[in-house]
């Protein structure tokens, strides 16, 4: 269980970090539109358009170390399986 936990633990900071790098690593906090400027197809101007395209951010990236944190202060809640008295009879 220990082992178990720790590791998703390091997957879940993992898959947070890759997600975030490949985003664009936006150093902000996170955004469910982005600006982007189009040109008008009849007069040639520039116009500002909103489109919808999530963009992660820092708190993104502070959320996930958390839950990895909480993930592995939880794998100390269990008893490691070695620590076990050798003299004690083992369960079947």
């Amino acid at each position: 269980m220990r082992t178990g936990l720790r590791l998703s633990a390091l997957a879940v900071l993992f898959i947070a970090v890759v997600l975030w790098l490949f985003g664009g690593a936006h150093r902000g906090f996170s955004k469910t539109h982005v600006l982007v400027m189009k040109a008008d197809p009849v007069t040639g101007q520039e116009m500002a358009d909103w489109e919808p395209r999530p963009v992660l951010g820092v708190d993104f990236l502070a959320a996930s170390a958390t839950l990895a944190a909480l993930l592995l202060g939880t794998s100390w809640l269990f008893r490691n399986r070695s620590s076990r008295n050798p003299n004690q009879p083992q369960p079947s």
